[in-house]
């Protein structure tokens, strides 16, 4: 069938695709930005894909691969001759600070990571640690940022912040990240959450200026642009979260019957002037990094979160170790045994292995932090949690008993540091010699002495 004969579809489809004038405005805007920066990228550079062969670093939550991903991506987009000055910063952890000139500056909030500018041949970036637990959520946000000093480096900036933000998530489409930012767009994440009983918490996070549809559409727009390299747009549909995936579809199916229309709305030449299509270079060396008095080489492989949990994220708080032991799997492995003796022994076979299994599965015990958010596997001597740097406060047999166990805890704590306090107030002023009173004593009441009476 051909697709200029397929039906529309109703109005679910509809809301895939943003409406047409919304089509038209992203249309335009990509068109603009090849009439002042050239076509190539657009029709014939690489579309960068979360694999090793295009990212050969190991991907780790340290500064170093952060810098190197950072460093991967301004090469990718062109702008490997630039160093690289990172900074990191904890959003849970807000901060104010005093400049000497009296002007009080407050820590970033509500912001992923940041492009500052170039300043001679530095780019200075910044990276909120919270957002180390999903490397491939974090190359998106930074391909926002590398897009932001590819069109900083080529004078491109608009002074309206909120269309240089739209316009700078247009730009990553534009360079080949569509990939990472059509996925950062909408997040759908189920993760378990540590403790005896499989748990899971779904969080839902949307990311960038154009939202979903918005930015489906525009890699489509691509996609369908480019046509003499259709196989490839299966693999690259698959590589999308599937909410975005059923909105680039969508947008990919209306847009086919009118390619040759879309080419001549985004300004292209004919086909045959295209520059051939360019492949990722793993080889191509990253952009290198700035070093800063601040910075020491020991640091940049220190872990910036220890399996999605910031180390020392409990430090002068108290957590407990929660006891877990195999006593039910091992009453559960001794049932076959078990059936075995009944046969032999009749019912109070069973007693042995069941005693046994019982026995080898309380025996067998493990720990590990109250906190839901760490869950780090503790041993029966640890005084902190190698995790997230809590001070163990005791052990408990459930993870519900903790708060109350809490509070019981800092109550003890502040007790004792009540009593250290007097102590160390009566040692730090001694008694003096004693003073004898210049009062005189109290003489003594004495009783009358009854003398007996004489006998008759």
């Amino acid at each position: 069938m051909d697709h200029a004969d397929e039906p529309r579809d109703p109005l679910p489809g509809d809301e895939l695709v943003p409406p047409p004038e919304e089509q038209d405005r992203l249309v335009a805007g990509m068109a603009h930005l090849m009439r002042r920066l050239g076509h190539e990228p657009f029709v014939a550079g690489p579309l960068f894909q979360p694999t090793a062969e295009d990212f050969p670093e190991p991907l780790r939550a340290t500064r170093r691969s952060v810098r190197e991903l950072l460093g991967r991506l301004m090469s990718y987009a062109g702008l490997g001759a630039l160093r690289i000055d990172l900074a990191t910063f904890d959003s849970a952890q807000p901060f104010v600070e005093l400049r000497d000139d009296g002007t009080v500056v407050q820590s970033p909030h509500n912001t992923a990571a940041w492009f500052t500018g170039i300043e001679g041949d530095t780019a200075r970036f910044g990276v909120d640690l919270q957002q180390l637990d999903d490397i491939e959520k974090l190359a998106g946000i930074l391909c926002h940022e590398v897009a932001h000093a590819f069109r900083s480096a080529h004078g491109v900036v608009v002074t309206t912040r909120s269309v240089e933000e739209e316009l700078t998530d247009l730009t990553t489409v534009y360079l080949g990240f569509g990939i990472f930012t059509v996925n950062n767009s909408y997040l759908h994440r189920s993760r378990r959450i540590a403790g005896s009983m499989m748990s899971h918490e779904i969080r839902r996070q949307e990311l960038g200026y154009l939202g979903p549809q918005r930015f489906a559409f525009l890699l489509a727009v691509q996609l369908v642009a480019r046509g003499r390299a259709r196989a490839a747009h299966g693999r690259i549909l698959g590589l999308l979260e599937p909410t975005q995936r059923e909105m680039a579809r969508e947008a990919m199916r209306r847009l086919l019957p009118r390619r040759k229309t879309l080419c001549l709305e985004l300004g292209l030449p004919p086909e045959e002037a295209w520059p051939p299509l360019r492949s990722c270079d793993p080889n191509l060396a990253p952009a290198a990094p700035a070093r800063t008095e601040d910075t020491a080489p020991e640091d940049d492989d220190e872990p910036l979160v220890h399996d999605g949990q910031r180390p020392g994220v409990n430090r002068d708080r108290v957590v407990f170790r929660i006891k877990h032991d195999h006593a039910l799997l091992g009453v559960f492995v001794a049932i076959v045994p078990a059936l075995f003796m009944i046969g032999a022994l009749g019912p109070f076979g069973a007693v042995i292995p069941m005693v046994i299994g019982l026995v080898w599965g309380a025996a067998r015990v493990r720990y590990e932090c109250s906190d839901a958010e760490c869950g780090g596997r503790l041993e029966g001597e640890d005084v902190t949690c190698p995790r997230c740097g809590g001070t163990v406060g005791g052990t408990l047999r459930n993870r519900h008993e903790r708060l109350a166990a809490e509070e019981a805890f800092l109550a003890e704590r502040a007790a004792d540091q009540r009593a250290a306090r007097r102590r160390n107030a009566r040692s730090a002023d001694p008694p003096g010699p004693a003073v004898r009173s210049k009062r005189p004593a109290r003489a003594r009441k004495q009783r009358p002495v009854r003398k007996p009476a004489p006998r008759v």
